[in-house]
């Protein structure tokens, strides 16, 4: 077996990120509240609905990122020769190397794009398993994906 396939399992720090969400999330919430009742002029109360708004969305981020911690089955990846499985709590997905047309950087979205030809839509891939940085996750990728039998055919 290539030292380029392994099992990339879901980062602890997963966790860590997730309470800086909460607490961003009820700073928010108070700067809100602190807004509204400060009569603020009419223009401001645009921003109140979109401070709920983003209070919001790093909650519902939280929540989401504790569930994946304790869920059942641990979220990982798995570079192996024939492709690469993402296992959330959902279920699994299987990516074969023969339909990944391209593995790139996309540093606006810090995410790995993995391009599956022209008719499917990218799969986006965070650098949130394994340690590894951005580009330590795009060279694994790349490795596996070169060490498998099927690159160049």
């Amino acid at each position: 077996m290539s030292d380029a396939y392994r099992v990339l399992p879901l980062d602890n720090r997963v966790g860590d990120v997730a309470g800086l969400r909460l607490a961003a999330a009820a700073i928010c919430v108070l700067a809100v509240i602190w807004l509204a009742l400060t009569s603020p002029p009419v223009w401001a109360l645009f921003v109140i609905p979109l401070g709920l708004a983003a209070a919001f969305f790093w909650v519902r981020r939280f929540l989401l990122a504790r569930a994946s911690l304790q869920a059942e089955v641990r979220e990982h990846l798995d570079l192996r020769s024939d492709g690469f499985h993402r296992v959330t709590r959902e279920g699994a997905e299987v990516f074969m190397w023969e339909r990944v047309a391209g593995v790139e950087v996309d540093e606006d979205r810090v995410a790995l794009r993995i391009d599956l030809g022209d008719e499917d839509e990218p799969v986006w891939v965070e650098p949130i398993y394994g340690g590894l940085g951005l580009y330590e996750l795009e060279a694994a990728f790349r490795a596996a994906r070169e060490a498998s039998p099927s690159y160049g055919a």
